[in-house]
């Protein structure tokens, strides 16, 4: 859904669910639910009611149930977020816009403040048409994802033996770091379980065996990332990591490296990885991933 407060967006997500089976996930209600209001205005608190909504999605979309996500929506990224996460569970992705003149906006809202309901005020209302006119509310779609599956080579030994490992929340752990301070990845923990699982199995044939370390690192803290990899001992035979400032979600990105230099030049036994979307992308492939940890982000 999308568009101002007030305009009659839930009454049409209600009115949507009840003819398709879905089932709504209101950002109002589940403020209401967690803090008690509909609104406090601070920012935690709306980075906690946006980990609860996505979690609601997740586990419906996973259970096969279709969603109706009711929120304003006016941020353009929000949607952009809803639209991949549609992409990855393979489902249908629809922006249904509610249009309404502003000033029915602001009679609806005095009707819901008259009845008890979550009342914005007519300074909100007047923002939101200010910051988000209708005509530069651009068209959001999602962008179909399919995979190719990998076929391991017909002829047994005609390919060198690799596995794939991740690093972040795989082989390395932050140790306070933000996941995007790349200037800081030499201060990460590395995780000794991991490692001696790698290192082991690449000892068991070291000349043959390879251990291709596959990370949505941006690209410009590779060679940082080459000298932790040193420093804690991982036996590695490449590092392939993301172009620099390439922003595009990690499932896609690895996605399209493992075509560009792995998928037909590897016989690829197992991928070590953490986050449920690169895990997914992993096993629509046909690869046997060990998923390390929960790593539903």
């Amino acid at each position: 859904m999308r568009g101002y407060s007030g305009s009659g967006k839930s009454t049409k997500a209600r009115q949507i669910a009840q003819d398709t089976g879905a089932v709504v996930v209101c950002r109002d209600n589940l403020r209401k639910m967690l803090l008690g209001e509909y609104w406090t205005g601070r920012r935690e608190d709306e980075d906690r009611v946006s980990i609860a909504e996505e979690a609601q999605v997740l586990a419906l979309l996973g259970a096969g149930v279709p969603v109706v996500v009711d929120a304003t929506h006016l941020v353009p990224q929000f949607l952009r977020r809803w639209a991949r996460i549609a992409t990855r569970h393979g489902v249908d992705f629809e922006v249904v816009d509610v249009h309404c003149d502003p000033a029915d906006c602001k009679r609806n809202d005095h009707g819901r403040m008259l009845a008890g309901g979550r009342y914005v005020g007519d300074r909100v209302i007047d923002e939101q048409v200010r910051k988000h006119p209708v005509e530069k509310w651009p068209v959001i779609t999602a962008t179909p994802f399919t995979v190719d599956p990998y076929r391991p080579p017909m002829i047994k030994g005609s390919k060198p033996p690799a596995i794939l490992v991740d690093i972040d929340g795989t082989l390395a752990h932050m140790q306070g770091r933000s996941p995007y301070d790349y200037d800081k990845v030499g201060t990460d923990a590395i995780d000794p379980v991991i490692r001696d699982l790698v290192n082991e199995w690449k000892y068991k044939d070291p000349r043959n065996r390879n251990v291709i370390v596959l990370s949505g690192r941006d690209g410009k803290c590779f060679y940082d990332t080459r000298r932790w990899l040193w420093r804690f001992g991982v036996d590695y035979d490449a590092l392939i990591m993301r172009e620099r400032d390439d922003n595009r979600p990690d499932y896609l990105v690895k996605y399209e490296l493992f075509n560009k230099y792995i998928r037909d030049n590897y016989d690829v036994k197992f991928v070590l990885d953490d986050r449920q979307q690169v895990v997914d992308m992993w096993r629509k492939l046909g690869l046997k991933c060990l998923q390390v940890a929960e790593g539903n982000f």
